[in-house]
């Protein structure tokens, strides 16, 4: 993980959870990799409803990262 990467602890964290999925992702089969891909889209949009704009850097990543998977 960049140092530079986040003004705060609360985006490190993100960034590293986003990450660690990511990379299990890539590793798992296909039937793991569409449950997670669900869940993660759905999270992504309960946050973006509720006006949680702390989490639209996360919600952006994940939606550029399930894109280019599936």
């Amino acid at each position: 993980m960049s140092e530079d990467f986040g003004s705060n602890e609360q985006e490190r964290f993100n960034y590293t959870a986003i990450t660690n999925v990511f990379t299990r992702m890539q590793s798992e089969n296909i039937e793991w990799r569409k449950r997670i891909e669900r869940h993660l889209w759905r999270t992504a949009t309960d946050a973006q409803n509720k006006g949680d704009w702390n989490a639209n850097i996360s919600i952006i990543s994940i939606r550029l990262e399930l894109c280019s998977f599936f």
